[in-house]
């Protein structure tokens, strides 16, 4: 179970064409860190809000991002240096970092 108060970003790899199964892997993430007692920040929200603007996605999702203290990285993300600018940013903020614990295969 998380810690009370525990809110936690997803970071997954959206592409920019955004498949069925893409989305069915980050909501089934976020039931399963929801299930865990975490708060659960979901970046694929604002995306699909803003249809038509990935710009303005991305900054509410950076300051979704700040408010939370820790990041959960889904098994498909790189991690290769220079690829994934929202983990750099946690680290940077010194959030708690999980990764791929939960399987989500539906």
């Amino acid at each position: 179970m998380a810690k009370r108060n525990a809110k936690v970003y997803i970071i997954g790899s959206i592409p920019f064409e955004i498949s069925t199964r893409c989305i069915k892997d980050i909501y089934a993430t976020q039931m399963l860190l929801e299930n865990r007692g975490f708060e659960v920040i979901n970046p694929l929200n604002a995306i699909l809000a803003n249809k038509g603007s990935l710009r303005e996605a991305m900054f509410i999702n950076l300051k979704c991002l700040m408010a939370c203290n820790s990041v959960y990285i889904m098994p498909d993300v790189s991690l290769k240096k220079g690829e994934c600018s929202e983990l750099k940013i946690a680290i940077e903020l010194n959030l708690l970092v999980y990764q791929g614990m939960y399987h989500t295969e539906i």
